[in-house]
């Protein structure tokens, strides 16, 4: 993704609102929260990725929890869902994990947000297995 930068803006009561762009590196907004003594994201140091395709592939799990992406990712495939696949614009399933999915050019958060949907909705629909995405999305319904 094309879009990066990051920004704050306090918000009363010592919080920050930090906002930013789907194509910033995961990384760099790690050494920014450090930097500015924010807390809370330090966990995330280490995986790849941007900012925008993290929170879908489940960056909030601690290691005791690693089975639950694994059953989600075996759920996906038994609904037909594979590495590599197009999910929905701009929005893919991981070449490397069905669980996992990344941005492309023209993702966007409706794409994201629908994606999500349909997978948990057929998962539900052919397992009666109820899948939740993990991202928090401020501002964004799904």
């Amino acid at each position: 993704m094309a879009t990066t930068g990051i920004s704050a803006r306090a918000v009363g009561d010592g919080s920050v609102e930090v906002t930013v762009q789907a194509g910033e590196p995961l990384q760099r907004l790690v050494r920014y929260a450090v930097a500015e003594h924010l807390s809370g994201i330090e966990y995330l140091a280490g995986i790849p990725g941007t900012v925008g395709a993290a929170p879908v592939q489940n960056t909030r799990l601690r290691p005791a929890d690693r089975r639950h992406p694994d059953r989600a990712g075996w759920l996906l495939q038994q609904c037909g869902h594979h590495p590599g696949q197009r999910l929905a614009p701009g929005v893919y399933c991981s070449t490397r994990r069905t669980l996992t999915l990344v941005a492309r050019d023209g993702a966007t958060a409706t794409a994201f947000a629908t994606a999500l949907r349909t997978l948990a909705s057929q998962v539900m629909r052919q397992t009666g297995i109820r899948l939740r995405p993990e991202p928090v999305m401020v501002g964004y319904h799904m």
